[in-house]
């Protein structure tokens, strides 16, 4: 995960401080007003253009129904750019295909998976 700048995380401890303090005292602090403070700190987070990086997960927990991901290839030691095709390209019956449809894998190539990044522009 990236570092957060500086005056995103003092703009964050603002947003909570604001939260606690509108309790009367720690006492009256409760699930809620947590769960606020939270959901103020990541709406901040997003309004100064950070998104944490999602680490890498499971194959197994990889959507199956088309949807761009990037897979880690051990073998080239580098993330690839694939989807899930149970039919497989041109009826080579390898599930996992490469977006530009130019190579494809069989189920157990790969072992982690994380969403696609955000183009260039879209996350601002």
């Amino acid at each position: 995960m990236s570092k957060l700048p500086d005056e995103v995380v003092e703009a964050c401890r603002r947003q909570v401080d604001h939260a606690i303090n509108e309790a009367d005292s720690w006492a009256d602090v409760d699930d809620d007003d947590c769960l606020t403070a939270v959901k103020v700190t990541l709406a901040t987070m997003k309004l100064h253009g950070w998104v944490p990086e999602r680490d890498w997960e499971t194959i197994d927990k990889a959507p199956r129904d088309r949807t761009p991901i990037q897979v880690f290839h051990d073998m080239w030691n580098c993330p690839v750019s694939v989807r899930y095709m149970p039919e497989g390209y041109e009826n080579l019956r390898l599930p996992w295909v490469e977006r530009t449809l130019t190579h494809s894998w069989p189920e157990e190539a790969f072992t982690h998976f994380k969403p696609m990044p955000d183009p260039p522009g879209e996350s601002e």
